[in-house]
C-alpha cells in the first residue's frame, strides 16, 4: 500500500500547482488575452480619460502642468468649434 502511495505521488509531483505555477499558466491560457487599451471614441471621452489620469509626479512635477495645459488647450479649441 506504501509503494502504491508513493508511486502515486511520484506521478503527481511533477503537476503540483502553486501560486508561482499558477501564475505561470494563467498567462499562457487563451482565455486571458493581452490587455488592450480602451479607446475613447470621441475627444471630449478621451479628455475625460486624461484628467482622471492627471496627477503631481514626484519625478517630473513639470509634467503635471503641461498636461493640464494641453488638456485646456484642447477643451478651448473644442469649445471654439461647438461655438461656430
Amino acid at each position: 500500500m506504501k509503494a502504491h502511495r508513493a508511486a502515486d505521488a511520484a506521478l503527481v509531483a511533477p503537476f503540483r500547482v502553486n501560486r508561482h505555477t499558477c501564475a505561470r499558466a494563467c498567462k499562457v491560457q487563451p482565455e486571458n488575452p493581452p490587455h488592450v487599451p480602451h479607446v475613447p471614441q470621441s475627444p471630449l471621452l478621451d479628455l475625460a480619460a486624461r484628467v482622471s489620469r492627471l496627477g503631481p509626479d514626484r519625478r517630473n512635477p513639470e509634467q503635471f502642468h503641461e498636461d493640464k495645459s494641453e488638456i485646456s488647450a484642447e477643451l478651448r479649441r473644442l469649445a471654439r468649434e461647438a461655438g461656430r
